[in-house]
């Protein structure tokens, strides 16, 4: 797997990445995804991982 925006989330390792690209098809793709989209590819702790990464102005309600 190729290095990318990916490896600078704590918490997300080679499986994830792979799956996110699998799911999404590139980085663009996984940046523009909605946090309901990257929970079901890769489960709620860590598409909220991604999600926080790549939105740093979303809405803490989210969480919940």
């Amino acid at each position: 797997m190729v290095a990318s925006e990916l490896d600078g989330i704590k918490g997300i390792g080679p499986k994830t990445k792979e799956e996110l690209f699998k799911a999404f098809g590139g980085i663009e793709s996984i940046r523009q995804a909605s946090l309901n989209e990257l929970t079901k590819s890769i489960g709620k702790s860590k598409g909220l991982l991604v999600y926080e990464y790549f939105n740093q102005g979303y809405s803490s309600d989210l969480k919940e």
